[in-house]
């Protein structure tokens, strides 16, 4: 999974945290202890309640202009 920067919207599992190595999780380490602080850290089942209750949506993967692979990720509405 890429990093994506700075974005507020993002949501992390803990599934997903768990998965990280050492390097990915120092990258985007800033964004998920200001998610824990505000939101919390959902577990994957957790994150998938909050779509059907409309609180998050779920970003498929996609490939950018360029190349760069992003994963599907968890965000929360606008």
């Amino acid at each position: 999974m890429k990093n994506i920067p700075d974005n507020p919207l993002r949501i992390y599992t803990r599934e997903e945290i768990d998965k990280m190595l050492t390097s990915e999780f120092s990258k985007n380490e800033k964004n998920i202890f200001k998610q824990l602080k505000n939101y919390g850290i959902p577990k994957t089942i957790e994150a998938e309640e909050r779509i059907k209750r409309g609180d998050l949506i779920y970003v498929n993967s996609y490939t950018r202009d360029d190349g760069t692979e992003v994963s599907g990720y968890y965000r929360r509405k606008l």
